[in-house]
């Protein structure tokens, strides 16, 4: 199924396990950019060395809102 999502960019919340981890999976087979957020550094950074050129990885809790700040000064 085409979904017409290439060079889109998305975020994800709990992209590494369960259904983050399969929506961060369709956006990065369809060509989407993913900003995939987790609290497990190690899932990250394998994921990211999987996908490269379409994932960007940021740890942390996003129901922390020090997190949001900092991902937020982050991506300016």
């Amino acid at each position: 199924m085409e979904l017409n999502l290439r060079n889109k960019f998305f975020i994800v919340c709990g992209g590494t396990s369960g259904f983050g981890l399969a929506i961060s999976k369709i956006l990065v087979a369809e060509g989407a950019h993913v900003l995939v957020i987790a609290r497990n550094r190690e899932k990250l950074d394998q994921f990211e060395n999987e996908h490269r050129d379409l994932v960007t990885t940021f740890t942390g809790d996003v129901t922390d809102s020090g997190v949001i700040q900092e991902l937020s000064k982050k991506q300016q």
